[in-house]
């Protein structure tokens, strides 16, 4: 019989752009989920009432494994999921002495990063052992964290975050010459290579149209650029952009594009939430070989994949997915929602948290 309540520890809530936080709160269970963070970013509470978060940065930490197991004793929680697995480490201790049984699962940085910068922690890690079982969303990272540590590998799970299929449904047509990148701006994105890639493909005289959704260090950066190299009549800066918005630029791009490279820190892509729901809605994806993303694009048949830093290579697949014949581009659109409904439902990932549970 499954616990009344899931406790879903993760150190920060409410960062727009980690939405598969937000669907593992509002689907794990059916929905009894109570969440346990560090502290609170962007105000969740419209979509999460207040009496489900317990927010630890209100108190010393020394008083947090009392508030902690308060919290679970009154709402009944009976297992738990760690998202990230360096707050998984931090938060093991308390879980134990609490006597839950917990999944943990890896994301990006957590994998990449923070193994370069983080003095003991591919150590730390191991004390991940006592957990039900570990859930990371490519291959890729799998690989990763199996090397950096002693956890055995039938412990790891590969399954991508996945995508609600209804929310994303397929659309079979998009406006040509209409390239969209949603994400934050930060290095390992790449929104400059991905800017001068595109002026590259603008320098052949196609009718091109890039749209860019979304914030972080590197966009002021990224405005600049496009200033200065005279692309302000072909680029446009969405801003932030409601999941409702999101669905609407996907759907009717000619392909998302994403020049994700490995970071000087390390730090990496896990397996990008936006090309998984460009595949849903039968977007092509042009992109880079990094990470986990290969395993969901095939070159030719899901969109293009090129070399990370191929500046050359990235605008010449932005011109190819563009002048594709009609009846090629539409076969690669019935592709890449094929590909979501074989490997990309959220439900697969629901499905197998819950059956940690139910074990």
């Amino acid at each position: 019989m499954k616990p009344r309540k899931i406790a879903i520890f993760r150190k920060r809530l409410g960062q727009y752009s980690e939405t598969f936080v937000r669907q593992d709160i509002e689907h794990l269970n059916g929905g009894e989920t109570v969440v346990v963070c560090r502290y609170l970013v962007d105000a969740p509470f419209d979509w999460i009432a207040e009496s489900r978060v317990l927010v630890l940065s209100r108190y010393p930490r020394w008083t947090w494994g009392a508030h902690i197991a308060w919290f679970c004793w009154r709402h009944r929680v009976g297992f738990a999921v760690v998202e990230f697995l360096d707050w998984a480490c931090e938060m093991q201790p308390f879980i134990r002495f609490l006597g839950l049984r917990y999944v943990a699962l890896g994301h990006g940085f957590d994998l990449s990063s923070y193994l370069q910068s983080k003095a003991g922690y591919a150590e730390r890690l191991n004390c991940l052992s006592s957990a039900a079982a570990l859930l990371v969303p490519s291959e890729f990272l799998k690989s990763v964290l199996l090397q950096a540590t002693r956890l055995r590998a039938e412990q790891v799970e590969v399954l991508p975050y996945g995508v609600d299929l209804s929310r994303f449904a397929f659309s079979p047509s998009a406006l040509r010459g209409r390239l969209v990148f949603v994400g934050r701006f930060v290095e390992k994105k790449a929104p400059l290579l991905l800017l001068e890639a595109f002026k590259c493909a603008l320098q052949s005289g196609a009718a091109l149209q890039l749209r860019l959704g979304g914030d972080g260090p590197l966009l002021d950066a990224a405005q600049a650029y496009v200033i200065e190299q005279g692309l302000s009549e072909h680029v446009t800066f969405l801003g932030v952009l409601s999941h409702a918005a999101v669905y609407e630029e996907i759907r009717s791009a000619t392909a998302v594009v994403q020049h994700s490279i490995t970071a000087a820190n390390g730090d990496t892509e896990g397996l990008p939430v936006i090309l998984q729901e460009a595949l849903a809605v039968g977007t092509p994806v042009v992109a880079t070989e990094h990470s986990g993303i290969p395993e969901i694009v095939t070159h030719g048949r899901h969109g293009y994949l090129v070399a990370e830093k191929d500046v050359t290579g990235m605008a010449d697949a932005m011109l190819k997915i563009s002048q594709l014949p009609d009846a090629d581009y539409a076969a690669m659109r019935q592709a890449c929602r094929l590909q979501a409904e074989t490997l990309l439902s959220r439900d697969r990932r629901i499905d197998w948290i819950d059956a940690q549970i139910d074990d």
